[in-house]
């Protein structure tokens, strides 16, 4: 998992790529059991914005900031953006480790899953 500190005792960062790949994942799921709407709750404030505030801008700047440097994590916002031209998909900013069980279930995981890939991928 990007962004996993050395330390599994330690607090866990998780990179913005691979919580835009969490959402790409998400709504393929969802695609995949049939749905046509979906609500997205995260607590990754940089998620929400990418995919509801400045994504229509990159796209008129060619993938260009306001700095005028390159959009990072492109390929993953363009596939999102891309998917959802098929399905109904709403983005919802929830604070972390604020008691919200969904986000304190998602967080239980990805911290399993950072120890199981510490094991495999020790550094």
């Amino acid at each position: 998992m990007a962004g996993v500190m050395h330390n599994a005792s330690h607090m866990y960062g998780v990179h913005p790529g691979a919580e835009l790949l969490a959402v790409l994942y998400a709504i393929h799921v969802a695609r995949e059991a049939g749905l046509d709407m979906l609500e997205v709750r995260t607590d990754s404030r940089y998620a929400v914005n990418c995919l509801t505030q400045w994504l229509p801008t990159w796209k008129r700047n060619n993938w260009r900031t306001a700095a005028g440097t390159p959009v990072e994590n492109k390929k993953e916002i363009r596939a999102i953006d891309e998917v959802r031209d098929h399905m109904d998909v709403r983005f919802e900013w929830t604070p972390g480790h604020s008691g919200d069980s969904g986000n304190s279930a998602a967080d239980s995981l990805a911290k399993r899953g950072a120890i199981a890939a510490l094991r495999v991928y020790p550094h």
